[in-house]
């Protein structure tokens, strides 16, 4: 199964970025194991169009455009359904165990999404109910995604 990120908004040398490759790097070795053969990122830059609702709408196509064929679509919202990180891990199991090629996550701008991503999501998540940095809400979801890795393996990482 192929874990994907398509992004809006580009990581730029930071503590985040690093944090970001470290988690990766930690995904890919973890993840080969348990079925998770590839895990791909793509960054979008930012739409400059004035008006809101259009920048959202350039935004989803962009995000749409690179979603793989056939993938499970999980996009990143503020209202969306908040997870334990057990719960989440479950989640991503099954997706796997029903035998789905390749879950997307997709983090919209700071607008958020356009609503052709919001419909063709087949769950909403959201990280929490606080308000995250793009940078920082990613850092999160790279983490999130390695301790559900962990969680499945019964890894020490993640303690209840």
């Amino acid at each position: 199964m192929q874990i994907f990120i398509g992004a809006i908004g580009r990581l730029k040398k930071s503590d985040e970025l690093n944090l970001c490759n470290k988690f990766e790097t930690r995904i890919k070795n973890a993840g080969a194991q348990l079925g998770f053969t590839q895990f791909n990122h793509l960054d979008f830059d930012e739409d400059r169009h004035q008006q809101v609702q259009t920048r959202k709408n350039n935004e989803a196509e962009k995000l749409l455009k690179s979603v793989p064929k056939g993938a499970i679509i999980v996009a990143l919202d503020e209202f969306g359904k908040q997870f334990t990180s057990v719960d989440f891990s479950q989640k991503i199991a099954t997706y796997r165990d029903d035998g789905h090629s390749c879950i997307a996550f997709l983090l919209g701008g700071p607008d958020g999404h356009g609503q052709q991503v919001l419909n063709q999501a087949d769950l909403k998540l959201s990280l929490s109910k606080m308000t995250w940095p793009h940078q920082i809400a990613r850092a999160l979801l790279f983490e999130q995604i390695y301790r559900a890795i962990t969680i499945m393996s019964n890894h020490p990482y993640h303690r209840e």
